[in-house]
């Protein structure tokens, strides 16, 4: 249930009395709406492992998902479902019985009819294209201790902008980064597990 003349009274009925004006109020409408909105979408996925050695292997992966835009506010809308696609390609390495280990990764993303809402407007925004590096390399200096260091790179570009107003595609905006995307991220994570019996279970770590 949801009352039609919400809006009759507020800065309105303010208005008018500062003007010395007045109004007759109309009663509340009220009507009751349902909505049954259905939507199928198949998100596969696929990938394979190549290991020539013990100590290394290779990988692939394509993967694709979707994400329901619904908005329960006013408008009462729904839109198609956001989709995604990916595909990767990495190596994972061991070093010197473990003490060192590594993962590098490449990948491609593209990110469609996110939702947005702008201006009291609602709307599908448009595309996202990423291209980017992921890096990690773990070493374990000794028993119980481990260091982790972390490099991303990413490149993220709008392909598609959709200016929510007058629903036109924005060429200011496409081909410009993502707006709070980071191109570079790095970051290192060092942990430490107690080894005597007493303090067995417990640790400590920090990182930036």
């Amino acid at each position: 249930l949801y009352n039609t003349w919400f809006d009759a009274g507020g800065a309105f009925t303010s208005t008018l009395a500062s003007n010395q004006q007045s109004y007759i109020a109309k009663p509340a409408s009220l009507k009751y709406e349902t909505a049954n909105v259905h939507s199928y979408q198949l998100n596969p996925s696929l990938g394979a492992v190549y290991q020539p050695s013990d100590t290394t292997s290779y990988y692939v992966g394509a993967s694709g998902g979707s994400f329901s835009n619904f908005t329960t506010e006013m408008g009462r809308t729904a839109f198609a479902p956001e989709t995604s696609r990916q595909i990767e390609l990495g190596n994972k390495s061991v070093f010197w019985n473990g003490a060192l280990s590594s993962n590098v990764a490449l990948y491609d993303t593209e990110r469609k009819d996110y939702f947005q809402t702008a201006t009291g407007l609602n709307g599908s925004l448009g595309a996202v294209h990423t291209r980017g590096l992921d890096a990690e390399l773990t070493a374990r200096p000794m028993r119980g201790w481990q260091v982790r260091l972390a490099y991303a790179y990413q490149d993220a570009k709008y392909t598609r902008y959709i200016n929510v107003v007058d629903g036109k595609d924005d060429a200011k905006v496409v081909g410009n980064r993502v707006a709070g995307s980071s191109r570079n991220q790095v970051s290192v994570w060092s942990t430490y597990d107690f080894q005597d019996v007493a303090l067995k279970g417990f640790g400590v770590g920090g990182g930036v």
